[in-house]
């Protein structure tokens, strides 16, 4: 296998063609590839795309509860990479915030039906949920995604990693109404 090339090679390779030949080469790796094509289909529209969230979001549930009765093999490899790669993509904090808390409810979820509470998905969940929150309030989005962590949280009761959900909730996503009884 040969060398990649760097990244100044790269530079020179496309600095040597002409404008036509530039969109010729970008064209053909948008025909043949499906992470380009993902990829500008972001830039062109400029936001985010539901049917490319729906589809990383395919990737995860497959995962875990692929079609059929039986359980999905679990891979968080899998499931995490769906994530990282549409982070790559997405062009809006909510949209990555929605990847992320599908991640998080299909494990539990996955966790909950089969009883697998390993110890590699239990670190995997808090850290993904404490990613997701740190995100969240980076964002400023609590008031659109406070009650879905919230049910996240309490589908999680019993399992080991719950303690370490509501210590990230309450750190980051807590609000003042939160605390006040009579709210």
């Amino acid at each position: 296998m040969s060398k990649k090339p760097s990244i100044r090679q790269l530079r020179q390779h496309l600095a040597a063609k002409s404008p036509p030949e530039l969109i010729a080469e970008i064209v053909t790796l948008y025909t043949q590839y499906e992470a380009v094509k993902e990829f500008y289909t972001v830039r062109i529209q400029g936001t985010y795309s539901q049917a490319l969230l729906d589809r990383y979001q395919a990737i995860i549930t497959k995962e875990f509860f692929p079609p059929g009765l039986r359980p999905g093999e679990g891979r968080i490899a899998v499931a995490r990479r769906a994530v990282l790669d549409y982070q790559q993509l997405a062009a809006s904090p909510e949209s990555v915030a929605e990847i992320m808390l599908h991640y998080v409810e299909t494990v539990v979820a996955y966790m909950r039906s089969y009883g697998n509470d390993s110890m590699a998905l239990s670190t995997s969940i808090a850290r993904m949920y404490a990613d997701v929150i740190k995100h969240i309030a980076d964002h400023q989005l609590q008031d659109r995604f406070q009650d879905r962590c919230k049910q996240i949280m309490n589908r999680a009761n019993g399992c080991g990693f719950h303690e370490v959900l509501v210590e990230r909730y309450d750190t980051n996503v807590e609000t003042p109404e939160d605390d006040d009884p009579e709210a």
